[in-house]
């Protein structure tokens, strides 16, 4: 759980501890809602994909389509090739069906990166 903590933490510029079942959040108003809204996105994603997106955040979130052949290269062997990503750029990544919120057309998914 620490290393999605810290993920969530670095994406948002907050920090985010966990005490008993609380989350605590410090940071500016923007990195806290940002926070509490990416902890209600993992705690709600089924098998990391996600069917809402928090107004809150649409302006931090890049939607990128991807075609569905091409997911298998994209999250790598194990989600290898998605961590790495995370971890250099600071994000969390979270897979949305065409349509949702933005999301791509056709028959693509696209993830979400925060």
């Amino acid at each position: 759980r620490g290393g999605m903590r810290d993920k969530i933490a670095r994406a948002c510029g907050s920090h985010l501890d966990y005490l008993g079942g609380y989350a605590y959040i410090v940071g500016t108003l923007k990195e806290r809602t940002c926070t509490a809204a990416m902890l209600e996105l993992v705690q709600a994603e089924r098998g990391n994909s996600v069917d809402f997106l928090p107004e809150c955040l649409d302006t931090t979130c890049t939607h990128i389509p991807v075609p569905v052949e091409a997911v298998k290269a994209v999250t790598g062997l194990q989600r290898r090739t998605m961590n790495a990503l995370e971890e250099e750029t600071g994000t969390l990544t979270f897979w949305a069906a065409a349509g949702i919120d933005g999301g791509a057309a056709g028959g693509d998914v696209t993830p979400i990166m925060g």
